[in-house]
């Protein structure tokens, strides 16, 4: 089966609370979701009801959703580019009417004033479109490129990069991860501390630049993680802060050999980092449909000159 809309109605086995979520799922079965409705999903729900959406059901409701929240245009690449050297060219002419205002700055007056001039022209090729061309204004937008170069896209929304719209819910690339700075907004479960998804989970660098981290318990000797973040989380209620190693564990490792609760973390090698070592830590891991567990390691902060 090809990818498709469902809707699923869950009960969560921790608080017996309903759940309400619409999940975009591939071939495979895996994908994201929204939760709409009930607690949040911690791995214990039982699915009550799936309705999978058809073409009719895509039609009603996207009306539905249209008569209520229009469709808001969003400008292209080009336009906000065109938008961005306007206001570049007037900021320098407005600065260079200021130094020939002091009568002393005439020179700088004249670089500045060359500057937007040659800016303004598309001889200092700051502004360009997709197709790689100067951007001169909206009359005179140029035509993306050619049909059939391949697209830079989010790996969520399958929308283009587009690196000007550099907003916090824009369609830049969050940092160097294959999502958009939208997409990751919208991440409406980020605000946990403990929640990872195939959003939150990305690294601050790209993955092939990390070394795996090798976590060496006293009980279970050493360990393996991959594409992991060494987080300092938030204060909790005491105003207690903790610290977060949290990694993926290697495909198929036996889950009798995995530590949990309270462990001895003897050594901790990060790659560019000094962590604590032998000290007493607490250890979840947490599965999220794939072949592999993600395992989180916290204790409270302190110490962190020793390493």
């Amino acid at each position: 089966m090809s990818e498709r809309i469902v809707f699923d109605v869950d009960r969560d086995g921790w608080t017996k609370g309903l759940q309400l979520n619409i999940a975009q799922l591939d071939e495979n079965g895996s994908g994201t979701g929204y939760r709409l409705h009930g607690p949040k999903y911690n791995g214990s729900s039982k699915n009550l009801i799936r309705h999978v959406v058809d073409e009719r059901d895509a039609a009603e409701i996207r009306q539905m959703l249209d008569a209520v929240f229009p469709p808001v245009a969003v400008p292209s690449r080009a336009e906000v580019l065109a938008e961005a050297k306007r206001e570049v060219v007037a900021w320098l002419l407005k600065k260079a009417g200021e130094y020939r205002a002091t009568g002393k700055r005439q020179r700088e007056a004249d670089a500045v004033s060359v500057m937007a001039s040659k800016i303004d022209r598309g001889a200092v090729r700051l502004f360009l479109d997709e197709a790689g061309k100067v951007t001169r204004d909206a009359g005179e937008i140029t035509q993306p490129a050619e049909k059939g170069e391949p697209a830079d896209t989010c790996d969520r929304c399958r929308q283009p990069f587009d690196p000007s719209d550099a907003r916090f819910d824009g369609r830049a690339r969050h940092l160097y991860s294959p999502f958009c700075r939208r997409c990751v907004d919208r991440c409406h479960e980020s605000t946990d501390a403990f929640h990872v998804c195939a959003v939150c989970r990305t690294a601050d660098q790209p993955p092939s630049a990390l070394r795996d981290a090798e976590i060496q318990f006293a009980v279970y000797g050493t360990i393996t993680l991959s594409d992991w973040r060494y987080l300092e989380l938030a204060p909790d209620y005491y105003g207690h802060t903790y610290m977060q190693i949290g990694g993926w564990l290697p495909e198929g490792w036996d889950p009798e050999q995995t530590p949990a609760g309270t462990q001895q973390m003897l050594r901790a090698r990060l790659h560019g980092y000094a962590v604590p070592h032998d000290l007493p830590v607490q250890v979840s891991t947490t599965g999220y449909g794939g072949p592999r567990r993600f395992m989180k390691i916290q204790w409270r902060k302190g110490g962190e000159s020793r390493g």
